[in-house]
């Protein structure tokens, strides 16, 4: 995989040489990149985000440091609000966040202060599939038993996966979930479990089970009790799949906006409005660091997976799920939002 997207960055690059024969190249000399990530410390986006800020200054003219800006409240809404919104338009602000941040205003929420179609993406790190799992002391061994007991779902806020995917399964299967929210992302999550505030935690994609939580789940401390995608991943062992479990040809298709969305699971963006030339450095270097040795070989000692996507797929991506037909993304407004 790795190896067919370092031949379509070489030809993406003389393309975007061809298309744009008069830019010229952003100056980072003496500057600084903030990358803000709409997690706490400790999960997923902010492990992909550090290896990410390593390598990502050295493709960029003037090699800047990248530093990073943990923002993980309102579930990582308030990143996507900020790096819209507030941050300077000069290539020195990108921002990492869910893709479940992003569709928030296509669900009717008002709080996102921002027009998905306006990002300038620069590209997904990882296509992932996610999971939902219960801590051991909690007893819970299969989605199953919410049909006769509540499980208590962690969350950061929500419009996090963490929140709206256990909502779909409460929503969607009739299953007894309630979702306590004010976690800063799943490894604060993991820790209320261990302590018995929460029973169970979903966003839990394969990456971070293949690597920070792949000890708790080899383990038998972290149960994988239902997987979310059109065919199941080996990863997430035999959890029952959602798609098996529901009956309306509707709620899949509402599955498919939720789910499917979360597969771009490491979206990286600028603000919008900034220039040509800007956009364009941002993205060469992200796509020079996909297939860059350091990065790579970082990510393996990080232990999380790397299948990226480029500006234009992650842009075509969101366009089609904003094409999603209204009565499916009332379905699905629905389904992710009554807790």
């Amino acid at each position: 995989m790795v190896t067919a997207y370092r031949m379509k960055v070489i030809l993406t690059l003389f393309s975007s040489l061809a298309l744009l024969p008069h830019a010229r190249a952003a100056d980072y000399t003496g500057k600084t990149i903030n990358l803000i990530v709409g997690s706490a410390p400790g999960g997923g986006y902010d492990t992909y985000s550090r290896v990410f800020a390593r390598s990502y200054g050295n493709h960029l003219p003037g090699k800047p440091q990248v530093t990073v800006q943990n923002m993980p409240t309102a579930g990582g809404l308030n990143a996507a609000n900020t790096i819209y919104n507030l941050s300077p338009k000069d290539g020195t602000t990108i921002a990492m966040f869910a893709s479940s941040n992003a569709l928030e205003p296509l669900l009717g929420n008002t709080l996102a202060k921002f027009e998905l179609s306006k990002f300038t993406w620069l590209g997904n790190i990882n296509k992932d599939a996610a999971s939902c799992g219960a801590w051991k002391n909690s007893g819970i061994t299969s989605i199953s038993d919410a049909k006769n007991r509540e499980i208590k779902f962690g969350a950061s806020g929500f419009g996090a996966t963490t929140a709206q995917h256990a909502l779909f399964v409460k929503n969607t299967l009739g299953s007894k979930i309630k979702v306590i929210t004010g976690y800063g992302g799943t490894n604060d999550v993991k820790l209320a479990m261990q302590r018995g505030e929460v029973d169970a935690s979903c966003g839990l994609f394969v990456s971070s089970v293949l690597g920070p939580f792949g000890p708790d789940v080899k383990s038998g401390d972290l149960k994988i009790i239902i997987q979310f995608g059109r065919k199941n991943d080996p990863a997430f062992d035999n959890a029952p799949n959602l798609y098996d479990l529901l009956e309306s040809e509707d709620d899949k298709l509402a599955a498919d906006f939720v789910f499917l969305a979360a597969e771009i699971t490491r979206p990286i963006t600028a603000p919008p409005g900034i220039s040509a030339d800007v956009a364009a450095s941002l993205r060469k270097a992200f796509d020079e660091t996909m297939i860059d040795p350091s990065f790579l070989a970082d990510a393996r000692m990080a232990n999380i997976l790397i299948s990226p996507m480029n500006a234009e797929e992650v842009s075509k991506a969101f366009e089609s799920l904003a094409a999603t037909p209204n009565r499916v993304l009332e379905r699905a407004k629905m389904a992710v939002t009554t807790n």
